[in-house]
């Protein structure tokens, strides 16, 4: 009688750990014994551990200097000299992964602490007793001196320019007007 054995996800990527010798020590020993005691998770293993080998087996392949033109040409960016040190550059950066992981996460971290060291917290000021009723008494007195302009500003405005300055013309202009329906 054949038994039939479920495994599970979790138990799979474990599997698939060990074969590919991600997993830790715990996990391979765990998965060792595992496959000693059931067949079906041998099979596995021994198929994840072919797969890896052929995975591992494969060769990084040049990109080839047509397609870095195309995408010049495509990009509008001139790509003549295509052993130029900036092109060089890019080449290294992008055909590591572990360089354009390090180089973002030094881009992120430099950001991060940026931030943190230029941000400067913002502290309302404090004010004491003494200051708010200093302050006040300021006002005031800033307040009485406005009014004090404005009160000389309505004196000169109605007695010294109205009736100096603006009144006397219309008078005069009344007048004549009077004389010219009076018919003098």
């Amino acid at each position: 009688m054949k038994h039939q054995y479920k495994i599970s996800d979790e138990f799979l990527n474990k599997i698939i750990s060990v074969a590919y010798g991600d997993a830790k020590l715990s996990e391979k020993i765990s998965i060792f014994f595992a496959a000693r005691k059931n067949r079906l998770i041998k099979d596995l293993l021994n198929d994840y551990r072919l797969t890896a080998k052929n995975v591992k087996s494969i060769k990084n392949e040049k990109c080839p200097d047509s397609v870095i033109q195309k995408v010049f040409k495509d990009t509008g960016i001139r790509g003549n000299n295509l052993n130029s040190a900036w092109l060089n550059s890019f080449k290294f950066l992008f055909n590591k992964p572990i360089f354009s992981t390090t180089t973002a996460a030094i881009l992120i971290a430099a950001i991060v602490v940026s931030i943190i060291l230029f941000r400067q917290p913002s502290v309302p000021p404090a004010y004491s007793n003494a200051q708010v009723k200093t302050a006040q008494k300021q006002v005031k007195k800033s307040l009485a001196m406005v009014g004090k302009v404005f009160e000389r500003t309505e004196f000169t405005l109605d007695n010294q320019i109205l009736l100096k300055k603006v009144a006397p013309p219309i008078y005069q202009s009344f007048t004549i007007i009077n004389d010219l329906f009076k018919g003098d």
